[in-house]
C-alpha cells in the first residue's frame, strides 16, 4: 500500500476524493493536521497538530460500505484493547474509552471513482480538549507518548487482515465487541436498546424492530 503523508490538508477524505487520476493500488492518505476534518453530518473533526492520527485509506477491492466500517472499527478496537484500555463502542461510527471519546470514523462511498474511503480519526499524543468535549488520547490513558507511524500501521495491518474474512467472520468479531457494552440509544425520541446487528447494518431494538443503524441517536434528543 503506498502511504503519502501530509504536514497539513483540509481533510484527507477530500484528498482522495479530489485525485484526478485513477486510483489502480491501495492508498492512504494521512496529515498531521487537518484544517477541516470532517464527521458525521457534517461535523468538525478537530485535531492537535501533529498529535493525532489523521489518516484515510482506499482498499481498491472493498465495495462495500457495511464492511468498511465494520472492519475499521474492529482494527481500532483491537488496538486500544491490546494496549489495556478497554475501549467501548458507541454505534455507529465512535469509539471510547472511559466514558470519552477516543476515535471516529468516516466511511465515504465514491461512486464515480467506484471507491471507498475509509477515514479514520484517533487522538494518539493530545493532552489538551476544548471545555466541555468528553475526549481522552493513548498518552493521556498510558501517560506514554506513541509514535503516531506505528500505531498507523498497526491500523493498516488490522484492516487488512480483516478485509480478507469472510463477511460471515467479520460481523461475528463485530457483534462480540459491540455487545462488549449494552447499547441504549434513543429512536422517533423514545429510548431503546439494540439488540442484534445484521450484515446490512441493521439493527434489532429491544421491541423487535429492525431498522437502519444510522438512523439511531446516541445523545438525549430535545424535547
Amino acid at each position: 500500500m503506498k502511504i503519502k503523508v501530509f504536514d497539513s490538508l483540509p481533510s484527507t477524505n477530500d484528498y482522495i476524493k479530489n485525485i484526478k487520476s485513477p486510483i489502480k493500488n491501495d492508498l492512504a492518505v494521512q496529515a498531521k493536521h487537518q484544517t477541516f476534518g470532517k464527521g458525521r453530518f457534517g461535523n468538525v473533526w478537530k485535531d492537535s497538530e501533529g498529535k493525532d492520527l489523521l489518516i484515510s485509506v482506499v482498499i481498491k477491492s472493498l465495495k462495500d460500505t457495511n464492511k468498511a466500517l465494520m472492519i475499521t472499527t474492529i482494527a481500532l478496537y483491537n488496538i486500544l484493547n491490546n494496549k489495556k484500555l478497554e475501549p467501548s463502542v458507541k454505534l455507529p461510527n465512535d469509539l471510547y474509552v472511559q466514558s470519552k471519546k477516543i476515535s471516529g470514523i468516516l466511511i465515504e462511498q465514491v461512486y464515480k471513482k467506484s471507491m471507498i474511503i475509509i477515514g479514520v480519526g484517533l487522538n494518539v499524543n493530545s493532552d489538551y480538549f476544548n471545555d466541555g468535549y468528553q475526549a481522552t488520547s493513548l498518552k493521556s490513558l498510558t501517560n506514554i507518548t506513541h509514535d503516531i507511524n506505528h500505531i498507523r500501521n498497526e491500523l493498516l495491518t488490522e484492516l487488512k487482515k480483516y478485509h480478507e474474512l469472510s463477511m460471515d467472520n467479520i460481523l461475528k468479531n463485530y457483534k462480540s465487541i459491540v455487545f462488549s457494552n449494552t447499547q441504549t440509544a434513543y429512536y422517533q425520541q423514545k429510548s431503546v436498546e439494540v439488540e442484534d446487528i445484521n450484515e446490512f447494518f441493521q439493527c434489532k431494538l429491544s421491541n423487535q424492530t429492525w431498522i437502519d443503524c444510522g438512523a439511531l441517536q446516541f445523545k438525549k434528543p430535545l424535547s
